[in-house]
C-alpha cells in the first residue's frame, strides 16, 4: 500500500469514511489512492478549502465524531486556517491532513518552496496537537496519536501533515489498529463525596450544562441527575440542545429571560462540561458563582476562571452518574425551587422568538437539524430556538465566523443523511462561502438553503446605531439575483417577502427533499 491508501485505510477503521478537499500536485499520491478505495471512502471536492474546513467540523458536530479535511501545503492549508480556528475555540473534532513539499526539502527555507509554508508554526496555537510524519511507517503511528488527541478529554481540532513523497511511498501493508474509543475516565473517588455534600447542602442548585455534555453523549445522564436533585438546567452557547429543551427541567439557553432570573437565584452551580467563555458571562444579570461545583474533562478548566468549592476532572456523563448514584439513596430538602421553577419554566416553554425564527420553526419537522450562519437570526437563535434534542443545531458561538452556515450543514446532512437540514444565512454571510452551493449541486446534497435579504451587514449597523449616532458606515451591500444565481446550477428556488410566507415556503422545499433556496426580503 501506498502512504495515501494506509492514511485512508486507517481513517475507515476509525468509522471515519467522509473527507473534504481539493486535489492538487503535492496530494495527488492521497487522491490516486482514492480512486482505488472509491467503494470504501467518500469524497467531497469542495470549492474552496475553507468551505472544506467547515463541512469537516459540520460533519463532526453533527455525529459526536471526527470530521477530515485535505487540502494541499501553503495557500490550501491557509484557507482552511480559519475553520481550524473555530474548531479550537468551539472545541470540535476537526483533523485537518495537509500535504508538504518532498521530503528532501525537510530544512530547507519553507518560504521558497512550492506552496511554501511552515505549518507547524502556523497550526500550533490553533490546535490541540499538530504532527509531521517523516516517513510512511510512520503514518499509522501518528494517526493513532492523532485520534488519541481528538478523542480524549475536551475535543479540539489536530493537523497531520505528511509530505508529497511520503504519501506515494510503498508502505508494504502494515497493520492497523481497530476503531479507537474515546476514553472515558471517572472523576477521582475523594472529590464524589465531597460534591456530593455540596449538592445536598444546596436548596436552589442549578445547573450550567456545556458543550461537553454533547461531546461526552451525557444528555440522558444529565437529565435524570437533574430530575433527582430537581434543578433546573441552563446551557451555554455551545451547549444548545446538550438537554433537550422540552424536559421538564430545562430552562434553554442561559441568555434567555427564564435562564439569566434562574442564574440570579441559584445558591449552588453545578457546571458540567462548560467553560466560562465571553460570550456567556458579558451579560449585566452575570456574576461569579456563588458557589461553584465544576466537573469537566479538561483539568485546566477547573477554576480557571472561578473558584470552585469542589472540581471534578473526568468524563461528563460518567461523572453524573457517579454523582446520581452517590445522591439517589438519601431523602434531602430539595423544594427551594418549589416556588420560583414553574413561572420560570411557562416562560421558557412559551418564549417569543423573532418572527423569522417562529416561522422556521413552525416548517420545519421537529427532528431537522438546523446550521446558523453569523446574522440576526443566528444570534437570536441561542435564546430564541427551540432545542428538541442534541446534535441538531449549530452556530459558531465563541469564534463567530461568519460564512459557517452553509458550508456546516452540508457537513451535517451528509453525516446524518436520514434527517433533514435548514441552514439559515444572512446575505453577508452566505455571499462569503456561496460558491459551496456548487459542492451540494454536484454531490447531490438535499438540504434547504434560507437566505435572509435586507442587503447589508444588519448587526453591524445595529452598533453603528447604537454607539455612533446612527452613522452607518460600510455596512449596505449590493447583492445579486439569489434566485437566478440558484437557478445557474439547477437550483428550484423561491422568494417571499417577510416571514409571514417564509413559513410555507420553507415546508415545500423539505417535502421537495432536494437542495432548495429559498430568499426571504426583511
Amino acid at each position: 500500500m501506498t502512504g495515501g491508501e494506509i492514511v485512508l485505510r486507517f481513517l475507515a477503521e476509525q468509522d471515519v469514511r467522509v473527507g473534504f478537499g481539493i486535489p492538487g500536485a503535492l496530494n495527488a499520491h492521497l487522491y490516486d489512492a482514492l480512486h482505488a478505495l472509491r467503494g470504501d471512502f467518500r469524497h467531497i471536492l469542495v470549492r474552496h478549502e475553507l468551505g472544506g474546513g467547515w463541512m469537516a467540523d459540520g460533519f463532526a458536530r453533527a455525529r459526536n465524531e471526527v470530521g477530515v479535511a485535505f487540502t494541499v501545503p501553503g495557500p490550501g492549508a491557509t484557507h482552511a486556517a480559519s475553520a481550524v480556528a473555530g474548531a479550537y475555540t468551539d472545541c470540535s473534532r476537526l483533523l485537518l491532513l495537509s500535504s508538504q513539499s518532498e521530503s528532501q526539502f525537510r530544512g530547507a527555507f519553507r518560504r521558497d518552496l512550492f506552496h511554501g509554508l511552515d505549518q507547524q508554526r502556523l497550526f500550533a496555537p490553533i490546535t490541540k496537537w499538530s504532527a509531521a510524519v517523516r516517513s510512511v511507517d510512520q503514518i499509522p503511528e501518528v494517526l493513532a496519536e492523532a485520534f488519541h488527541h481528538l478523542r480524549r478529554g475536551r475535543p479540539g481540532p489536530v493537523q497531520v501533515e505528511i509530505p508529497a513523497d511520503v504519501l506515494g511511498a510503498d508502505g508494504g501493508r502494515p497493520a492497523l489498529p481497530g476503531y479507537l474509543p474515546a476514553p472515558r475516565p471517572a472523576p477521582s473517588e475523594a472529590s464524589l463525596p465531597a460534591a456530593a455534600a455540596a449538592l445536598r447542602s444546596a436548596r436552589r442548585p442549578l445547573i450550567l450544562a456545556g458543550d461537553g455534555v454533547l461531546h461526552s453523549g451525557a444528555t440522558e445522564a444529565l437529565g435524570k441527575l437533574a430530575t433527582l436533585i430537581r434543578a433546573p438546567v441552563v446551557t451555554t452557547v455551545q451547549g444548545k440542545g446538550a438537554l433537550p429543551e422540552d424536559h421538564p427541567w430545562s430552562l434553554g439557553d442561559s441568555n434567555s429571560a427564564a435562564g439569566s432570573e434562574a442564574y440570579g437565584h441559584h445558591d449552588l452551580l453545578l457546571a458540567v462540561g462548560a467553560r466560562f467563555v465571553q460570550v456567556d458571562t458579558r451579560w449585566p444579570w452575570f456574576f461569579p458563582p456563588r458557589r461553584l461545583v465544576h466537573l469537566d474533562a479538561d483539568a485546566r478548566e477547573i477554576g480557571r476562571e472561578y473558584p470552585v468549592e469542589v472540581g471534578l476532572v473526568g468524563d461528563p456523563r460518567v461523572g453524573l452518574e457517579r454523582l446520581r448514584a452517590a445522591l439517589e439513596p438519601e431523602a434531602v430538602d430539595r423544594t427551594g425551587w418549589d416556588t420560583l421553577f414553574p413561572a420560570l419554566k411557562a416562560r421558557s416553554d412559551a418564549r417569543e422568538a423573532i418572527p423569522l425564527l417562529a416561522a422556521l420553526q413552525g416548517a420545519l419537522p421537529p427532528e431537522a437539524l438546523v446550521s446558523f450562519d453569523v446574522c440576526v437570526p443566528g444570534f437570536r437563535s441561542r435564546m430564541d430556538w427551540f432545542a428538541r434534542e442534541p446534535y441538531g443545531y449549530f452556530y459558531p458561538g465563541v469564534y463567530v465566523g461568519m460564512g459557517f452556515g452553509l458550508p456546516v450543514g452540508i457537513g451535517a446532512k451528509l453525516a446524518r443523511p436520514d434527517r433533514p437540514v435548514c441552514v439559515v444565512a444572512g446575505d453577508g454571510g452566505f455571499q462569503m462561502t456561496m460558491a459551496e452551493l456548487a459542492t451540494a449541486a454536484q454531490h447531490d446534497v438535499p438540504l434547504v438553503v434560507v437566505v435572509v435579504n435586507d442587503a447589508g451587514l444588519t448587526l453591524i449597523r445595529r452598533v453603528q446605531d447604537r454607539d455612533f449616532a446612527g452613522r452607518r458606515c460600510e455596512v449596505d451591500l449590493v447583492n445579486p439575483d439569489f434566485i437566478a444565481l440558484a437557478g445557474a446550477y439547477g437550483i428550484p428556488a423561491e422568494r417571499v417577502e417577510g416571514s409571514q410566507d417564509l413559513g410555507p415556503a420553507v415546508s415545500r422545499a423539505v417535502e421537495r427533499n432536494r437542495l432548495s433556496l429559498v430568499e426571504v426580503r426583511i
